[in-house]
């Protein structure tokens, strides 16, 4: 994520509609995210959310992936992180989480170059 989103990553956790926050977070993520950034976060969060359909096994759920990786996805570059703000980040990564495919919706091809080699999985719930 971006320092400049920061203030509006902390207002989702205070949006109590769900429809309202994984739109937000679409927002966010698809259509503010620079593209390098938005590259990383979906194979990360693809990575991730192929570990939360473990979750019986590795005990690593959405909520529990949440609190290890959304500290290091989010901060601010004018403040210390607080429990409070702790709280609104885990709620952002986890939606993320749970909402993967309504919130990253971007057509990865049309931003790499044409050298590059692109991996591409189209990932739906039932293929875990």
């Amino acid at each position: 994520m971006t320092f400049k989103l920061y203030n509006d990553i902390m207002k989702v956790h205070d949006t109590p509609d769900e429809d309202v926050r994984i739109e937000m977070c679409r927002k966010l993520v698809s259509e503010q995210l620079p593209d390098d950034n938005y590259m990383i976060l979906d194979y990360l969060m693809k990575l991730l959310v192929e570990v939360s359909n473990n979750c019986e096994v590795n005990k690593m759920s959405q909520p529990n992936i949440g609190v290890v990786f959304g500290p290091n996805l989010v901060w601010s570059d004018e403040e210390t992180t607080s429990l409070v703000s702790l709280t609104s980040i885990n709620v952002f990564t986890t939606t993320l989480l749970y909402h993967y495919t309504e919130i990253f919706t971007r057509n990865l091809e049309e931003y790499v170059p044409d050298n590059a080699v692109l991996v591409k999985q189209d990932y739906t719930e039932t293929d875990a």
